[in-house]
């Protein structure tokens, strides 16, 4: 049987609180949840690996109440008020747009100073790649979206100026503005060192450690730009000396964290550089924190290369 519906008997609807929930997980095609899975894993992965699974999820919908809650809102308003035409009312808000926006305002807060890279298609077969500021991008959405609105095109624009404004909102709360900083300096000493600068790359990934002295990453990186600027013809060279403490204090930060594989798998890299003596101090708590069984540590923890072999 087939059903009319005029557009009197449409209005009004208005979400209850299961609707808020459920029309997160809905979406209208593949292509519509296509687009918003790519953008979730863009700036949701980032966030997911700092909150955590469950503190993610429920700042995700959060922004997704905020942002169903604000589109709502401000049409009821406009209907009331302004006497914008009623088939904006009609607009979906099916989808996970709105939280995802809020996720950007939220990577945004957190990650002011990092770029978007975006594959820029210029003509049939040529495409360049482009970084751009993530402030930039964010903006830029927001714009297209308040510029949507207006145009009839049926995409509930509001909603996802509502998830982006409610993500910026919740951010302060986040502590993240310091985190930033931290990150932002930690990601500019690995392009530096990936550039193979490795003073600019030093003194990057000393600001780290002084917002954070306990950034394990941070020393490790420390001691292999250490260990780049190290030039053996050199007999007042200590920078291959600087490497090796920047090491041990990475190994020992891993341990107390209780990331062993971690430690163990820098280890041995290291062997490529040091010889095990000169790392004594940390090998019986290396073995100890692998099962006895484990031959991969056994491995790495001996100087022998036939004996490794044989392990």
């Amino acid at each position: 049987e087939i059903y009319t519906l005029s557009l009197h008997d449409a209005l009004p609807i208005y979400p209850d609180l299961f609707n808020w929930l459920t029309s997160v997980f809905t979406h209208a095609d593949y292509w519509h949840w296509f687009g918003n899975m790519l953008y979730l894993w863009i700036f949701g992965s980032i966030l997911e690996d700092r909150f955590g699974p469950w503190k993610f999820l429920g700042l995700f919908l959060l922004c997704g109440f905020a942002a169903t809650g604000f589109h709502w809102g401000l049409v009821d308003m406009a209907q009331n008020y302004l006497n914008l035409p009623e088939t904006v009312k009609l607009q979906s808000t099916i989808g996970a747009s709105g939280a995802i926006a809020g996720l950007m305002g939220m990577a945004m807060a957190r990650f002011y100073q990092a770029r978007v890279l975006l594959v820029i298609k210029v003509t049939p077969t040529l495409w360049t790649r482009r970084y751009i500021p993530i402030w930039v991008f964010c903006t830029y959405t927001v714009l297209w979206d308040i510029w949507g609105f207006f145009t009839g095109d049926q995409i509930a624009h509001l909603t996802h100026i509502g998830g982006f404004l409610g993500g910026l909102a919740v951010a302060p709360f986040l502590h993240l503005r310091k985190e930033s900083r931290e990150e932002a300096h930690m990601e500019m000493g690995q392009l530096c060192r990936e550039s193979r600068a490795f003073q600019p790359a030093i003194q990057e990934f000393q600001e780290v450690l002084k917002i954070n002295p306990g950034n394990t990453p941070a020393h490790e990186q420390l001691g292999f730009c250490f260990l780049g600027l190290h030039r053996p013809d050199k007999t007042a060279d200590t920078y291959r000396e600087q490497a090796r403490v920047r090491f041990e204090e990475a190994l020992e930060l891993y341990l107390k964290e209780g990331k062993f594989n971690e430690a163990t798998l820098l280890f041995e890299r290291l062997m490529k550089f040091f010889d095990v003596k000169e790392f004594q101090g940390k090998i019986p708590v290396l073995l100890n924190a692998q099962q006895p069984s484990d031959g991969m540590a056994q491995a790495v923890l001996t100087s022998d290369p036939a004996e490794r072999r044989r392990i």
